[in-house]
């Protein structure tokens, strides 16, 4: 393990000191580093060399990772000007920035952009930089997914590449680079199994989504539809319930979308933690208070998800994640009504709790400008309206979706390949349109009839999510889809982790139920509360605040009602006739 003075003395620029580099000083570091050149020699006789990274925690301070990166100056193209190292994409790089979390050695801001001299011949043949990222900084919390935050655990660290792994940039393109990331640590796993001590040598891309535990683990590789999965998992004695829940959500995929060419993994990281959550990038991954074992457990429901992402991929999210939810719910049903425990009207009240969902976040805009939950519910009734539709017309949106994989060089299809998929079915592709068009409140409905099932439409006075959140409840993290509360204000009666057992005298599965819940609650009225904390149930009454009308909109709630249909089933209960693969 590398020391923090260690750090200092690899601070150095193509034999040029950066002040921020020395000894710690008060004074600000300069906007950007001195000129430095980039200069390219003669053509190298091999393969340029790698970017290299060298990560740790930092010494003494287990929960700071010390980096080292050296970039090689052939690497970049001729006349670069300026070298750029951010860390992109990352929710917390736009506001306040990296900067907060993310610094040099010495403590002085990261600002990621170094300028060249394309006129002076550097002496030295690699630019080394030495940063620390805090790895508890208040940025650093769970906000939108396991993708975007480091987890620690009771063994170690579940960390993402995007947390300490930066892209490159010359004169603003990017630059795939290859690149060796070494832990000079005992046990450290990635998507490959360990981590050798020369260390993984890949695309910068690849490196950066790929996920690394810093702990010990357990691994298993398990044969699946065709390919090979490799089952990680920290903190836990046993896959038992994992193997058979990833075996038949890769079959019934693989029947219904088609082969994988791709070869997945998965890490299944348990964790003494307040939520769960997964994430499909360079391997697949879920982080949770539990092992993943039923399809219908909150995180159960999160590995079929990220499985199907498998087939699912793509650029605009209502296409790549609503319609992996869409997927995900026909792949429940199918796992659950092998035991009997779901009908055809459950599994189109999901969709109803997804109009809830859409409802609730969607704030007017049109699916097409949506992201986030709305963006997941939304486009997951679109893809259930666009498949009562063809399965009206003799054909089926897996169908549909498989020819557009067919096409596809990457694991799922594009807007623009499904698109293409879909022109046969012109009417369709208006409707697409339409729907994508929309704003306010979806058809689901509509989309009821087509299916022959009678909707059930209530109107009530509901309350805007906030204020369900602040004024209400006084908590100030949950995720609509399950009963965690992540976050709790000062003075809450809440506490993290909490688990919402029932409110108001209901059953409470997910967050979303609460407007419908409270719809008659009147200011004043003492509403009593039950949770799950930790071991023990815990109960305690909330006063319900007194709002006024624009804090509780009029609200639609849809439900499923009996189904006209002679025979045959709704598209959404198809993947239940179909047997697992062999």
């Amino acid at each position: 393990m590398r020391s923090e003075t260690a750090l200092w003395r690899a601070c150095v620029v193509w034999g040029l000191s950066l002040a921020a580099c020395g000894p710690a000083a008060e004074q600000a570091p300069p906007p950007l580093p001195p000129a430095i050149s980039a200069t390219a020699g003669p053509e190298p006789a091999g393969p340029p060399p790698s970017v290299a990274l060298e990560v740790a925690l930092l010494e003494g301070e287990p929960n700071r990772l010390a980096v080292q990166l050296s970039v090689p100056r052939e690497i970049l193209p001729r006349g670069t000007k300026l070298l750029e190292l951010p860390f992109m994409e990352e929710p917390f790089g736009k506001a306040r920035g990296y900067a907060s979390f993310v610094k040099l050695a010495n403590g002085a801001d990261y600002q990621g952009q170094f300028q060249l001299s394309p006129d002076e011949t550097g002496s030295e043949p690699a630019l080394n930089i030495a940063y620390t990222v805090d790895l508890t900084h208040e940025l650093a919390e769970p906000k939108k997914g396991v993708d975007e935050v480091p987890f620690h655990t009771s063994v170690g660290w579940f960390l993402s590449g995007r947390a300490f792994i930066p892209t490159l940039k010359a004169d603003g393109a990017l630059l795939d680079v290859r690149m060796r990331v070494r832990f000079p640590h005992d046990d450290v796993v990635d998507a490959f199994s360990a981590v050798p001590g020369e260390g993984r040598e890949a695309k910068n891309t690849e490196l950066r989504d790929a996920f690394y535990v810093m702990g010990p683990v357990r691994q298993k590789e398990l044969g699946a539809a065709g390919t090979t999965f490799r089952l990680t998992s920290g903190d836990v004695s046993s896959f038992f319930g994992l193997e058979a829940l990833v075996q038949d959500t890769a079959g019934f995929a693989a029947d219904q979308l088609g082969d994988l060419s791709a070869r997945p993994r998965l890490v299944a990281y348990h964790q003494h933690a307040t939520r769960g959550g997964g994430v499909v990038g360079y391997d697949t991954s879920i982080v949770g208070p539990e092992i993943p074992r039923e399809a219908l457990s909150p995180l159960g429901r999160v590995t079929v998800h990220e499985l199907l992402h498998q087939w699912s991929r793509s650029d605009v999210t209502w296409l790549s994640e609503g319609f992996t939810r869409y997927f995900e719910l026909k792949a429940l049903a199918a796992l659950a009504a092998r035991d009997g425990a779901v009908s055809e009207t459950d599994a189109l009240g999901w969709l109803s709790d997804e109009f809830d969902v859409h409802a609730m976040e969607s704030q007017g805009k049109a699916l097409r400008e949506l992201d986030g939950n709305a963006a997941y519910a939304g486009g997951a009734m679109l893809a259930y309206c666009l498949d009562v539709d063809l399965t009206r017309g003799g054909a089926s949106l897996e169908a549909v979706y498989a020819a557009a994989r067919g096409k596809s060089p990457g694991a799922g299809a594009t807007q623009a390949e499904f698109r293409a998929a879909l022109k046969s079915y012109p009417k369709l592709t208006a409707r697409l349109d339409e729907l994508l068009d929309q704003a306010g409140t979806f058809p689901l409905a509509d989309c009821f009839k087509r299916d022959q099932v009678q909707p059930r439409v209530t109107e009530y006075r509901g309350l805007e999510l906030r204020d369900l959140a602040l004024e209400v409840l006084h908590i100030s993290g949950f995720n609509v889809n399950d009963n965690l509360v992540e976050r709790a204000v000062e003075g809450s009666k809440f506490e993290p982790g909490d688990s919402l057992i029932a409110l108001a005298g209901e059953n409470i599965a997910a967050m979303r139920q609460l407007p419908w819940v409270l719809r008659n609650t009147k200011p004043g009225q003492r509403v009593t509360v039950k949770v799950r904390r930790e071991e023990a149930e815990v109960s305690f009454a909330l006063v319900f605040p007194k709002l006024d009308a624009s804090r509780r909109p009029q609200r639609t709630r849809v439900r499923p009602g009996p189904s006209s249909r002679k025979r045959d089933h709704s598209p959404i209960v198809r993947w239940v006739q179909a047997g697992l693969r062999e």
